[in-house]
């Protein structure tokens, strides 16, 4: 899967990767930070953040409520 390749540059070479997704939810699994622009305002931090940001229960319905 990509997201695995991306992941393994990243920690085995050290790469900075910077993508840009719609599929949030998988994106998260994959990632250590986490830039959301909206409309409604700009969310940038840790996933764990995140996962407890107004901006992430707005768009993921609250799905990651619980880790």
């Amino acid at each position: 899967e990509l997201y695995h390749v991306i992941e393994d540059l990243n920690k085995k070479e050290k790469i900075t990767v910077i993508m840009v997704s719609h599929d949030i939810k998988c994106s998260i699994g994959h990632s250590t930070h986490v830039l959301h622009l909206q409309d409604e305002g700009t969310f940038f931090g840790t996933v764990a953040e995140y996962k407890k940001s107004s901006q992430a229960k707005r768009f993921l319905g609250g799905c990651c409520d619980h880790d």
